[in-house]
């Protein structure tokens, strides 16, 4: 995933800034509080690695739905 691009929000949230990553192909958001005595960079990072977790479980998690839905000979749609 490296090279991949990530829209970045910090928010001065009192003695806290909330940072908020978010993947623009897939929508996914996740977001973290840190001190403000934290780096931008150590902020970013964190953030970022949060993101790419929640990426990795989402695919993770519709490949195993889509798996079960193929045994199950279901295909998702609805019959009419």
């Amino acid at each position: 995933m490296s090279g991949k691009e990530f829209y970045l929000e910090y928010f001065q949230l009192g003695p806290q800034v909330k940072v908020m990553a978010i993947d623009p192909e897939t929508g996914i958001e996740v977001s973290i509080i840190a001190p403000e005595s934290a780096t931008k960079d150590e902020m970013t990072r964190v953030a970022v690695d949060k993101l790419k977790r929640m990426i990795a479980k989402t695919a993770s998690q519709t490949k195993e739905e889509d798996d079960s839905a193929t045994q199950d000979g279901k295909r998702g749609g609805i019959l009419v």
